[in-house]
């Protein structure tokens, strides 16, 4: 696992990551409210997108599902919509472990909440919600692309419509750096300023 984890800890402090960022609970609340008045950013839901690597993948999963009026589209790069899968990898190796517990508390309690992406995505789906238009990449050679073809499968098999690629590339900058490229080009940008 790489940097930090963008689901909000217990405590709601400030989650350890390369850049120190606030963790997801703080943009939830305030992203949409804020972001507009700081920099010059349409506030409609078609202009509205989020995306990360890594766990950040995660964290823009969670934040256009838990705010589908708000978001057109969420994109990830090497990073996973199946915390149930991350959560049995990280009961697997203790430090990994500890630091899913600082995010979600008590690992088993993970399942059936907000927390869980496929059950968001199945209630969405059961209630005729709009789910935002999904996209992710992976590269095969990176060590959790297990992770990318459950997300992958589950997606399939629930009816959702979900954009995947992959190929050549492990859990690096590199890859996520040629992979954001993708992103934008699979964006449904219509009032782009180039």
């Amino acid at each position: 696992m790489s940097g930090g984890n963008y689901a909000g800890s217990r405590e709601k402090l400030l989650y350890r990551c390369a850049e120190r960022l606030p963790v997801l609970h703080v943009y939830q609340r305030r992203i949409t409210r804020i972001s507009p008045v700081a920099v010059p950013l349409s506030d409609k839901k078609e202009d509205t997108f989020a995306a990360g690597a890594s766990m950040g993948a995660y964290g823009a999963y969670k934040l256009a599902l838990r705010k589908p009026e708000s978001f057109a589209a969420a994109a990830g790069i090497s990073g996973t919509a199946d915390v149930s899968q991350l959560i049995a990898m990280g009961r697997q190796q203790p430090a990994m472990k500890k630091t899913l517990e600082g995010v979600f508390g008590n690992l088993d309690s993970v399942a059936g909440s907000e927390n869980d992406l496929f059950f968001l995505m199945k209630k969405m789906k059961n209630e005729n919600t709009q789910i935002p238009l999904l996209y992710q990449c992976w590269g095969k050679d990176d060590m959790s692309y297990p992770l990318y073809l459950k997300s992958k499968e589950f997606a399939q098999a629930q009816g959702i419509e979900m954009t995947f690629e992959d190929g050549p590339g492990d859990h690096s900058w590199a890859y996520w750096d040629a992979g954001i490229n993708r992103v934008l080009d699979w964006l449904p940008l219509k009032n782009a300023m180039v």
